[in-house]
């Protein structure tokens, strides 16, 4: 018998302190089984991002769980269900009406990266940079959800994804968006240094097509002003952008700024 594996995230002080009543019953520690031998457990809840409040029991976990499993396909069919699930609650709890709308849109979002992952095999072999930067972007996507819902870095997907920009690169030099997106994420696992001297390298990060993606860099090096500046360009060039940033796990650390919401408003 395969012995069970167990990831235990702790619960800082900080955390109880900003949950909401309605999310209070669900701090204590959750095993989540994702059909493999092992369970993962989730014993915080996220703060920032539209999970907020979301049940560490609910279908929407589920899919979280396969996800770190990166079984894309079940966890399609997962999101999907957990989609109509919080529409259904909405309809119970109309009070809940922002909270679970933002539910609803992680879901949705959940489910679009699901898509574009489950479809990975035939793509495998493609030489489009633009097939392999969207479904690496899906998995860096699902990376930073993982880490909001749960507190824990997946390193298998963390060192995919990595490789995976690096690969995109030394085919595609001249396309900047995967290595603003690779500085960005080296920001997001504390590498601030390589990250500055990635970003370094790109040519003109000043080009209006390449706004969400310098606003994203400079949000996960935590440079705030500049983060607002490429965002409201961003929004101004491509208005199809906001949906995006309003559902992405990108943008957590803007959310609780008063710009955000004038920029990209809520779900």
């Amino acid at each position: 018998m395969v012995p069970l594996a167990r990831i235990t995230v702790p619960v800082s002080r900080t955390i109880l302190l900003t949950l909401s009543l309605c999310s209070l019953a669900q701090a204590k520690e959750v095993g989540l089984r994702t059909g493999n031998a092992h369970v993962v457990v989730v014993t915080s809840t996220p703060t920032q991002g539209l999970e907020e409040g979301i049940p560490r029991t609910s279908t929407y976990a589920r899919g979280v769980a396969l996800d770190i499993d990166g079984r894309w396909d079940e966890s399609y069919q997962v999101f999907r269900k957990a989609r109509r699930e919080f529409e259904q609650q909405l309809k119970r709890r109309p009070r809940w009406e922002k909270m679970i709308r933002g539910w609803i849109a992680k879901a949705e979002f959940q489910t679009d990266q699901s898509r574009r992952l489950r479809y990975r095999p035939y793509y495998r072999y493609s030489l489009s940079s633009y097939v392999n930067l969207t479904q690496t972007t899906a998995k860096h996507n699902k990376w930073l959800a993982i880490r909001a819902f749960t507190g824990q870095s997946v390193r298998k997907l963390r060192d995919e994804i990595l490789d995976e920009y690096s690969r995109i690169l030394r085919r595609s030099a001249y396309n900047e968006a995967p290595l603003i997106l690779r500085a960005a994420f080296l920001h997001e696992l504390g590498r601030h240094d390589e990250g500055r001297r990635e970003f370094a390298k790109v040519r003109d990060p000043n080009k209006t097509w390449l706004a969400k993606e310098v606003a994203y860099y400079h949000t996960a090096a935590g440079e705030t002003d500049q983060a607002f500046k490429y965002l409201e360009r961003a929004v101004r060039y491509r208005s199809s952008d906001r949906r995006y940033i309003l559902r992405a796990n990108d943008f957590d650390r803007l959310r609780s700024d008063s710009r955000f919401q004038k920029l990209v408003g809520s779900p």
